[in-house]
C-alpha cells in the first residue's frame, strides 16, 4: 500500500493528521474515517503497547497513512511497529546526525539499514513480500524529533543525513531544554526563535517540518508559517473539552 501521506508531501502539500493515545479500536477506526491525512499512534507517552498496536493499526488501514512513534531511536522498536503496519516512524530526541543516522538505518532494509526481514502484517503475512520489500524503503516516513536546543544547533548535520522523510519538533521538551519548563504552556520568544530556526533549514533543503496543532486555530497558525504536516489535535484534548459544555449545562441547571 503507498504511503498517501508522503506522497502528498513530496508534492509540496499540506497534511493534516491526528495523535491517538488511547487503545481503542472504536476511536482508531473512526478517527480514520473522518478526512486526516495519518494518524500518529504515540507509544512514547500514550496508553498503547505493542501488543496493542496491530489492532489499531487494522483499525486505522486503508484510509489514514499510520504512524508510529517508538519509545526510544531503538531498532527493535523500529522493527515492531514496521512489521505490524506502520508507514511512518517518529524517532524521539534525535540531537545528532549520528542518532539521525540510527534512526534511518533502523527502518531501511539493507544495504540503506539493519531493518530485519519479517514484513508479517504490512506484506499481507507474505503474500505480497515481493512488492513491498521493491518499495519499503522508500514509502517508510522516517521522522527525527528536534526537541532540545542541541538537536536545533546540529540541525544542519541532522537535514543532510539521506532518508529523513520530515523533521519532527517537539515543542515541550524544547522548551524544557532551554530552561523554561515552567513556563509551559507558553512558548518564550527564544524558543519560538529556536522553531524558526528549523522552519527556515526545513524550507531551505525541502525538508517538511511536523508541528503539534492544538486545535484549529494553532494547526491554521502554523500552516501558515510553513509547517507542511500538522496533528490537529489529539484524543484526550478533545475529550476534555467536554468540560467546557458541561460547566455551561452546569450553569443552566443551576441557574
Amino acid at each position: 500500500m503507498k504511503n498517501k501521506t508522503l506522497e502528498l508531501l513530496k508534492q509540496n502539500k499540506t497534511v493534516v493528521g491526528f495523535i491517538v493515545t488511547i487503545p481503542s479500536y472504536d476511536i482508531a477506526e473512526l478517527l480514520s474515517k473522518i478526512g486526516f491525512d495519518y494518524l500518529f499512534f504515540d507509544l512514547e507517552h500514550g496508553s498503547i503497547g505493542f501488543d496493542m498496536l496491530p489492532w489499531l493499526l487494522a483499525a486505522a488501514s486503508g484510509e489514514a497513512t499510520p504512524i508510529v512513534r517508538i519509545p526510544s531511536n531503538d531498532p527493535v522498536y523500529a522493527k515492531l511497529a514496521l512489521d505490524r503496519g506502520a508507514q511512518g516512524i517518529i524517532i524521539p530526541q534525535v540531537d545528532t546526525k549520528e542518532d539521525a543516522k540510527k534512526a534511518v538505518r533502523a527502518c531501511k532494509y539493507p544495504p540503506d539499514g539493519i531493518r530485519g526481514i519479517g514484513p508479517r502484517r504490512p506484506s499481507l503475512y507474505y503474500s505480497n513480500f515481493v512488492d513491498y520489500m521493491k518499495h519499503a524503503n522508500e514509502d517508510v516516513m522516517v521522522i527525527p524529533l528536534i526537541e532540545s536546543i542541541t538537536a536545533v544547533n546540529n540541525i544542519e548535520e541532522i537535514v543532510s543525513v539521506e532518508g529523513v522523510s520530515v523533521l519532527g519538533l517537539g515543542p515541550d521538551d524544547l522548551s524544557a531544554s532551554m530552561g523554561y519548563t515552567y513556563s509551559l504552556p507558553k512558548r518564550e520568544k527564544p524558543v519560538l526563535e529556536a522553531i524558526d530556526k528549523v522552519l527556515e533549514v526545513g524550507q531551505k533543503h525541502g525538508i517538511p517540518v511536523a508541528m503539534p496543532g492544538g486545535g484549529i486555530d494553532g494547526t491554521k497558525e502554523w500552516i501558515r508559517k510553513g509547517c507542511r504536516m500538522v496533528h490537529f489535535g489529539e484524543d484526550t484534548d478533545y475529550m476534555l473539552k467536554m468540560r467546557d459544555d458541561l460547566s455551561k449545562l452546569a450553569a443552566e441547571r443551576y441557574r
